[in-house]
């Protein structure tokens, strides 16, 4: 029989299912791996940004503490001197307002005393264009103690004249810029009964000078109406008149205006005095000069029967580079009683040296206005004598 050679043992495959979850197996490790690295590396990263993030949070805290944050004792004391300097003002406010009360219940005082309390005031003193010295009379308005109040009068005495000078000026027919002519000149002093009630005295003078308006304005200032104002007088010149001049008010009118006097004139030897307010309104081509007497003012309590105010005006205009018109006016009030009354028609006439008692009723109102005529003579020609001065110097300038 033949010989049967036995074959070697063959190898033998898994079986397919198995092959299969191994390979799971595998996977399922190598991904379970790969998250396991991952989350490692996660929490390594962690911790490095935690770590990062304390450091950082330490060095701003240190900064912080050594240079924003204040101590609670140095908080402590800038509370307290905040509320101290909020009380100051809280009081500084209070005192403001209080300040505020009493110089509106002054003003309110004022006020009702220039007008309601003089009913011709009343309704005839507010400005118009048709206002005349009938209408314009300040005589019985007083110029009140109370500080504030009074810088508030200063004002208001000069802006009425100052906001009215042209008003005055057409009513009393003074030429105007369109009308004056070189040579040109009004003189004169009348007598203006268009209110037989409050008879007023005025005095007018204008020429054109033949020099340049600063030139002209300088002058005038200086021959005349620094004589007005009293504030152009030497030592020596008032020694001889034997009189003295004290500024009043001086840090008051300098708040308002640079361009302001006020003065008491006193005779040596009298008690009483006269209060002599100024002030200059300056324009490119125009210079207006307001001046008054204050009879009432209550600072000096003066008691007087009788006072009489007086207001001026001096207004420059410019005609051309060599012609300067120059117009003055001046209103004296009626007199008026301690009592604020206008004195009666005969005894104002006396006060201006005129005896009208033995002529007949009818003639006495002309008998004053002839005698006011015949005064303003001496008045005016002192006034031509400083016009003359003033062109004389002008004419030698141009030489």
């Amino acid at each position: 029989m033949p010989q049967v050679t036995a074959c070697p043992p063959m190898a033998q495959t898994p079986p397919p299912s198995k092959d299969k979850a191994a390979t799971r197996r595998q996977y399922k490790s190598q991904k379970q791996q790969y998250y396991r690295e991952q989350q490692r590396d996660q929490v390594v990263a962690m911790r490095k940004l935690i770590h990062d993030l304390q450091a950082e949070r330490q060095r701003l805290s240190t900064r912080s503490k050594s240079k924003s944050l204040l101590a609670w004792k140095d908080v402590a004391v800038a509370l307290k001197e905040y509320a101290d300097e909020s009380l100051i003002e809280r009081h500084s406010l209070q005192a403001t307002r209080e300040k505020h009360i009493q110089l509106l219940l002054q003003l309110n005082k004022w006020i009702a005393q220039a007008s309601m309390d003089h009913p011709q005031l009343s309704t005839s003193a507010y400005p118009s264009s048709s206002w005349s010295a009938s209408h314009f009379s300040l005589a019985r308005v007083s110029l009140v103690a109370h500080k504030a109040s009074r810088k508030h009068g200063y004002d208001w005495f000069t802006q009425i004249l100052y906001h009215n000078t042209d008003a005055l000026m057409q009513t009393y027919q003074l030429p105007t810029v369109a009308t004056a002519v070189a040579p040109h000149r009004v003189a004169d002093l009348f007598l203006d009964s268009s209110n037989l009630d409050c008879l007023n005295v005025i005095a007018r003078y204008a020429m054109v000078f033949n020099g340049p308006f600063e030139h002209v304005v300088d002058l005038v200032k200086q021959r005349e109406i620094q004589y007005k104002s009293y504030t152009g007088y030497s030592k020596q010149e008032l020694h001889l008149k034997r009189m003295t001049v004290d500024y009043v008010d001086p840090e008051a009118l300098a708040s308002i205006s640079s361009r302001m006097s006020y003065v008491l004139i006193k005779n040596i030897g009298n008690a009483k005095g006269t209060t002599v307010l100024y002030r200059e309104y300056n324009t490119l081509d125009r210079a207006v000069i307001v001046g008054q007497s204050v009879p009432l003012d209550e600072v000096f309590a003066q008691t007087m029967s009788l006072s009489r105010k007086s207001m001026s005006w001096y207004v420059f205009d410019r005609l051309s580079p060599t012609k300067t018109l120059m117009r003055n006016l001046f209103v004296f009030n009626h007199s008026v009683s301690a009592t604020g009354e206008y004195l009666h028609f005969e005894a104002e006439a006396q006060r201006w040296g005129c005896d009208v008692s033995s002529w007949p009723e009818a003639s006495k109102l002309d008998v004053l206005s002839c005698h006011i005529a015949n005064i303003g003579a001496a008045g005016i020609a002192r006034t031509d004598i400083a016009m003359a001065s003033v062109q004389d110097t002008l004419d030698q300038r141009r030489q």
